[in-house]
Parts: C-alpha cells; sequence; structure tokens
C-alpha cells in the first residue's frame, strides 16, 4: 500500500499477518496515494523476528558493531531497541526495515503500564522508531512534543507542547470530545517551514488520571477490555499510581472525527507546571524561546533514536564511510523549522500551579483556547 505520510509517498509492506492485525486499521486513516503517483519516497517494511536476529544485509556489506545495540554497515545502520530492530538505509530511496520480536510474556504484559505484548505494541513501535524518524531525512519538516488539534468553527489549529505529564492529553481530550475540535496529534506533532502541520496518527495513550471524573470516557477505554485487562488496569492504579497505567485508543473511537488534511498552524502553548503561581497566567514569548524550549524537550524525548545517530556518525568515520544521517544537522533543520514556523504564529507560555485541580485547569484552560 501507499500512503501520504506528511505529504511524503510511503511504500508500506507488511509482511506478517499477525502484524497486520494490530497495524492496517492505523495505517488506514492516512490518505491513499493515486495509483499514477508511482515513484515513492519512503519504502517501509514491517516483519517479525527474534532478538538480536541481523538481517541478511550484514552477510553483504562490512560493518561495525560498536555498542552492542547498534550496528553501522555502508549507507546505512541498524539499531536495537529491546526486542525490536530497525535498519535505516539510503541509496537512490529512503529504506526502512522494522523487525518486531513476536514473543509473548504474560508476567511482562501484565506489569506493561499499557496492558500490550510486542505484536499488539507494534502500530505505537512502528511511529515513534520508524515512521516519526523517518522525518529526519527532510530538511522541510520537524518534529515537535506537542498535541495537535483543528477547530472546524474558528478555523483554527492549536499546538500544545511542554514535558510529559503537564497535561497535553487531558486538553486534547477536552477540545476533541467536549468542544467538537478534530483530532491531529497525540504526543508528536510534525511540522513543516510554512508553519503547517501533519496528521499523526500514533493512537493516544490515556492515563488512569485523563479519564477520573469522566465515566463515558472510561466506558470507551475500557469497554473491550478483557477482565484480566481491567483487573491490570485497577491494581497498577492503586499500586503505582494512576500515571503508571494507560491505555492506547484509536482516535477514531476516542473522538469520531479525524483530520486527514495538513492544517495551518495559528497558535503555540507550551504548559509549565510551577509553584510559582497561584493561579494559571499565560504570556507571549519570542519565537527565539520557543525554538530553544522545543529543541530542550525533543532532544530529551528522543534521546535513545539520537543515541543511534550519533553512533552511526562514529562508527561512520572509523569504517571510512558516510553517515546517512548526521546528529547536528538535524539539530539544525529543526530549529530552521521551529524559527520559520513560530516566527509566523502566537507562541505562548502557560504557567500553571503544580496543585492545581484537574478539573479547574481544564475549565480555566478551556477559556483560553476556546
Amino acid at each position: 500500500m501507499n500512503k501520504y505520510i506528511y505529504d511524503k509517498n510511503f511504500k508500506i509492506k507488511i509482511s506478517s499477518n499477525n502484524l497486520k492485525e494490530y497495524i492496517e486499521g492505523n495505517i488506514d486513516l492516512y490518505k491513499n496515494v493515486p495509483n499514477s503517483e508511482v515513484k515513492e519516497e519512503v519504502y517501509l517494511e514491517i516483519g517479525e523476528s527474534r532478538k538480536n536476529k541481523l538481517t541478511e544485509i550484514l552477510k553483504k556489506n562490512f560493518y561495525s558493531i560498536s555498542p552492542k545495540s547498534h550496528i553501522t554497515y555502508e549507507n546505512g545502520f541498524i539499531a536495537m531497541f529491546g526486542d525490536n530492530t530497525i535498519n535505516f538505509s539510503k541509496e537512490d530511496t529512503i529504506k526502512i526495515t522494522l523487525n518486531i520480536d513476536p514473543s509473548k510474556s504474560y508476567r511482562r504484559k501484565f506489569m506493561n503500564m499499557g496492558y500490550r505484548d510486542n505484536l499488539e505494541h507494534s502500530a505505537t513501535i512502528l511511529h515513534e522508531l520508524a515512521i516519526v524518524p523517518s522525518s529526519f531525512f527532510f530538511k522541510d519538516i520537524a518534529i515537535l512534543h506537542a498535541s495537535s488539534m483543528y477547530s472546524i468553527q474558528s478555523n483554527r489549529t492549536v499546538l500544545i507542547g511542554g514535558t510529559g505529564g503537564v497535561g497535553k492529553t487531558s486538553l486534547e481530550l477536552m477540545l476533541c470530545i467536549s468542544c467538537d475540535w478534530s483530532f491531529i496529534a497525540d504526543d508528536i506533532a510534525i511540522i513543516d517551514k510554512d508553519s503547517n502541520v501533519y496528521p499523526n496518527f500514533s493512537y493516544p495513550k490515556i492515563y488512569a488520571y485523563n479519564i477520573e471524573g469522566n465515566k463515558n470516557l472510561k466506558e470507551i477505554i475500557l469497554s473491550n477490555s478483557s477482565i484480566m485487562s481491567k483487573v491490570q488496569w485497577y491494581a497498577l492504579s492503586t499500586w503505582k499510581g494512576k500515571q503508571r497505567v494507560r491505555r492506547s485508543c484509536s482516535p477514531v473511537r476516542l473522538y469520531g472525527d479525524v483530520t486527514s488534511e495538513k492544517k495551518q498552524i495559528d497558535a503555540y502553548y507550551i504548559i509549565h507546571k510551577t509553584n510559582k503561581v497561584k493561579e494559571i497566567k499565560f504570556r507571549q514569548i519570542s519565537s527565539e524561546m520557543a525554538m530553544n524550549l522545543s529543541l530542550n524537550v525533543i532532544e530529551n524525548e528522543y534521546q535513545e533514536v539520537f543515541k543511534h545517530i550519533k553512533w552511526h556518525e562514529y562508527n561512520c568515520i572509523l569504517m571510512g564511510f558516510n553517515p546517512i544521517l548526521k546528529y547536528q544537522d538535524i539539530i539544525n533543520n529543526m530549529s530552521a523549522n521551529y524559527l520559520s514556523v513560530f516566527k509566523n504564529i502566537k507562541c505562548y507560555i502557560v504557567e500553571v500551579p503544580y496543585d492545581i485541580e484537574h478539573s479547574v485547569f481544564l475549565n480555566q484552560m478551556r477559556s483560553i483556547l476556546v
């Protein structure tokens, strides 16, 4: 199948029937590429493999293993993330091969905050390790740690950024359920230099604290769950806290409406929790400040992927290869795209009292955003 993902032509092959069950419904949310347009920009293949199984490509190339979780060869590298491996290569076309380990452990599944084994987690893995990092090959786009929503009524698109746990998903739920906004992205927004944001259909991750006091939302999240899944939900939220259990859910099932087209960004709100204020305050900031704050967050959010890019550069120096990606080039490109966007929109810092009640936070933020 060929899909437009952030306006790039992806040719996607899922070589496992087990994986198709979990991935196809997610990928189907993206727009189809017309048959007349045959030139793909990214070839993406997803299959199954056992932990640390090396791909056939290593039989045909000189390579360097340093450290043990990373392999660099000419025109590409293989990164190992736990039980899963991903191979990035670039010659005429960008080629990405994601191998997901199908082994199961019921104990690990129970202790996993999302109550999922690797196969059930495959659509999220695909986005986080393949689709989002593929953006690093393109100069006209950048990733941003933010949720994004679009209001049909006001023809307005917002980004809500900040570190994890500040309320991005809670505000997304409020806007898309209570205010009839359309979903664009939950955790990682992909933006371009012309101030557009593109759909990222990685399923939203809904934590127990997100649905506190909301019976309808709780029913949506848990209605199709097994008895064991519900037991795990209540057990972990009791033992470890409501921030330690979550479920992924299709945005269509959650909201009934998603935006499949890119949208022009109007405003960017960076949420900051602090004991410095007693009530919510917001102020406009410069594009440079917004850029620096956003870079700090995304460098930490994607540090595991960035580590492999740095190791790829290191191994290329030792092997005499040309790296297919360079960390500083990626950062420079993100900086340039951030500045290009933030100069054309309004950027705000929203200071939120650290101990604010959740319902008060939502009500006050609604008056700011809507």
